[in-house]
């Protein structure tokens, strides 16, 4: 802001002005004298000196005026210039205020939903989920820190109450008919919350980009996860005895160590799944797409992979060491499939396509391969005892080259 004028400015040039008037007629008038003119063109001269000194006089105020004119247009411009910093500054603000509040608020959601969870009410833990959820779909931003919260709730422990004896007393019975009472509640809970991980995975309809599903050693026992979208989710040690996974997506996903016990994988998508060490014992594997998974030192006893009802594919996976006893692999895929010292004791290998197969050290022992295809199968130091191999397909590079036989293995061709 520039200062104001003091009030001596216009006193001051006034006289100036003044001054200067008199002084340029004073110089006329002298001019004029010194000339020797008649009386009329004298009394000419004195009238153009008049004016020339009014000029004078009118000029000087002119300009002083146009100064002034100047400098208040200059300090019009410079308040406007100030105002419109200001209405800058106070916008800056307003937006500021306006954010901190709204970050203050998805805080306090935040912490308010996640103080539900903690609840000892099913339903309050209900809507702590459901508050969570919506506030991850109006704030991306929070997607992320959502989806580990939910994650590390699935993954705190949710132990089962024990089986009480014959003779338990009432008070006994009533107290765990409580507790069962509230371990269902709290399977509802966490069922909820793994319907909001899958329903925005990243790769779903409603997807968050930024949701992560880190579910290593999550107690899942029974969970429906039914067309689920779990590609690359880590289940790592997870307890999935029982759980319904049919149509899931489990493309790429991590289920080393897991516990798949009687798990229901019907038309489940395990393509390129790592399922090292994993127990699938009696799990319902019809028409899963196993190709490229890892299923080194698997337990699959019980297994059941018919293709009489899906074409299971195994193409390409690692079975090493794989427990397969009395699994059914009726018309599996398991071209190219590493079996090397896997157990398939009594296994029943009705046309299953074994086409390039690695069965070296593999325990065969009653074994049912009838019309399995062998060619360039690898049958080094297999044990064959017992098996049959009626009608298998085989051709000069199937090699069975140590094999072990007994008078009770059948369709022998070598």
């Amino acid at each position: 802001m520039r200062p104001p004028l003091p009030q001596w400015t216009v006193p001051v040039v006034a006289v100036v002005v003044l001054a200067v008037t008199a002084v340029a007629s004073l110089l006329l008038w002298n001019w004029v004298n010194s000339l020797q003119l008649k009386q009329e063109q004298r009394a000419t001269a004195v009238l153009e000196v008049f004016k020339l000194a009014a000029s004078v006089a009118v000029g000087g105020g002119g300009l002083f005026a146009l100064y002034l004119a100047a400098r208040r247009q200059r300090t019009q411009e410079l308040e406007l210039a100030q105002r419109e910093k200001v209405q800058a500054h106070a916008e800056r603000v307003a937006e500021a205020t306006e954010r901190d509040a709204a970050e203050r608020r998805i805080t306090e959601l935040y912490a308010k939903a996640s103080d539900q969870l903690g609840s000892e009410k099913a339903a309050v833990r209900l809507a702590g989920l459901y508050a969570l959820e919506r506030l991850g779909q109006s704030t991306p931003g929070q997607q992320e820190a959502i989806g580990n919260l939910l994650c590390a709730y699935l993954r705190m422990p949710h132990p089962k109450p024990r089986e009480l004896p014959e003779d338990s007393t009432a008070e006994q019975l009533e107290a765990h008919a409580l507790a069962q009472a509230l371990y269902d509640q709290e399977r509802e809970t966490r069922q909820t919350a793994l319907d909001i991980l899958t329903r925005h995975h990243p790769e779903a309809e409603q997807g968050w980009t930024a949701l992560p599903i880190l579910l290593s050693r999550a107690d899942l026992i029974g969970a429906n996860l039914t067309r689920a979208n779990l590609a690359r989710a880590d289940l790592t040690d997870a307890d999935l005895t029982s759980a319904r996974l049919g149509f899931a997506d489990l493309t790429y996903a991590s289920l080393g160590f897991a516990n798949l016990t009687n798990a229901y994988l019907i038309d489940a998508r395990l393509t390129g799944a790592n399922l090292v060490r994993a127990r699938l014992i009696g799990a319902n594997l019809v028409r899963a797409d196993l190709t490229g998974a890892r299923l080194a030192g698997a337990h699959l006893t019980r297994a059941d992979l018919t293709r009489a009802y899906a074409r299971a594919n195994l193409t390409g996976a690692n079975l090493t060491g794989a427990d397969l006893v009395d699994a059914n692999l009726t018309g599996a895929n398991l071209a190219r499939a590493d079996l090397t010292h896997a157990d398939l004791t009594r296994a029943d290998l009705t046309r299953a396509y074994l086409v390039d197969a690695n069965l070296t050290g593999a325990d065969l022992a009653r074994a049912d391969l009838t019309h399995a295809d062998l060619t360039h199968a690898d049958l080094t130091d297999a044990d064959l005892r017992g098996a049959y191999l009626n009608d298998a397909v085989y051709d000069d590079k199937t090699i069975v080259t140590g094999v072990i036989v007994d008078e009770n293995t059948k369709g022998m061709w070598w």
